[in-house]
């Protein structure tokens, strides 16, 4: 929901089009009513990560066709959420939100992700907050030469609203879109605990020097520090953990791009240089699926690698 708004006016709002396109609608209860304030703390994303994980757990829905939606702050939501946890949504919609200053550093996490942003250009600070992060996305991903798909409308005479003539082009623009297929390359700036699973490869903790937004933060504050993790498979069965600040594991299954399970498949990182076996695991598998409800990209394999 945008500041001041309800849940239930928030489902208002989205039901129709909801409706009428098939797809499920929940509103989550992020803030207090009236706040108008996201703390962006690893408590606030934890409480979103358990959400989906209900909703998924407990409904029959395309894994490949997540979103996260916001008005206003809720906008902001969407997209701290979903540039920390690409591997879970489909796209990212945000209606008047103009984001936080980290999100300069994180957006082009999410480089894989669809990004629909609707402003209006006579919006308070638009340039000096969202501006910002578009010129992050606008430019060429970090380490590769792709550009982030994004789609920005926006509406010169006009300021903050709720822009409801969009919301049909909205649910268009999502009927198009799926989950890209998982990333040969992975490149993250990880700022919280809750933010180590990246697709194919999660850590197994934070050191406290990286944990800038461990604790809630404003939306004007810089990041002190962020860990890097960079990641690639090279299409020859191996597999490369570049830089990576804690100790990681590598998920395995057969829909890794580049990845012949019935060889032997190398891995280097951490200074080491080995080559494994595929052996899937059911406990493995069963141990992601509760964690997180996926049901399309399974875990069949865990590998540790120490740093």
């Amino acid at each position: 929901p945008r500041e001041g708004v309800s849940v239930i006016e928030t489902l208002r709002w989205w039901a129709p089009q909801a409706q009428r396109h098939g797809f499920l609608l929940a509103v989550p209860e992020v803030l207090e009513l009236g706040s108008g304030e996201y703390d962006a703390s690893a408590h606030s994303h934890q409480r979103m990560l358990n959400l989906v994980r209900r909703i998924k757990l407990g409904l029959h829905v395309d894994d490949n066709r997540v979103f996260i939606v916001g008005h206003g702050v809720g906008g902001e939501v969407a997209m701290d959420a979903a540039s920390c946890h690409p591997d879970i949504f489909s796209g990212i919609i945000s209606i008047a939100g103009l984001g936080r200053k980290h999100i300069q550093w994180t957006a082009q996490n999410s480089a894989d992700l669809g990004w629909y942003i609707v402003v209006g250009q006579r919006q308070g600070y638009w340039n000096q907050r969202l501006g910002l992060t578009l010129r992050r996305l606008f430019r060429r991903i970090d380490g590769a030469t792709r550009y982030s798909d994004v789609l920005l409308t926006m509406y010169p005479d006009r300021g903050f609203e709720s822009f409801y003539e969009e919301a049909p082009q909205i649910f268009e623009w999502m009927q198009a879109k799926h989950r890209d297929p998982v990333p040969e390359q992975i490149t993250a700036r990880v700022m919280r605990t809750t933010d180590l699973s990246w697709h194919w490869i999660e850590l197994t903790s934070l050191p406290q020097k990286f944990q800038a937004l461990e604790l809630p933060t404003t939306r004007s504050e810089t990041p002190a520090n962020a860990a890097e993790l960079m990641a690639r498979l090279t299409g020859h069965n191996g597999i490369v953990i570049r830089t990576f600040p804690a100790d990681a594991i590598i998920k395995l299954s057969p829909d890794l791009p580049g990845i012949d399970t019935s060889a032997e498949i190398r891995i280097r990182g951490g200074g080491t240089d080995r080559r494994i076996n595929f052996r899937p695991s059911v406990r493995h598998m069963l141990e992601e699926y509760q964690r997180t409800g996926e049901r399309v990209r399974l875990c069949f394999m865990k590998h540790l690698l120490k740093r």
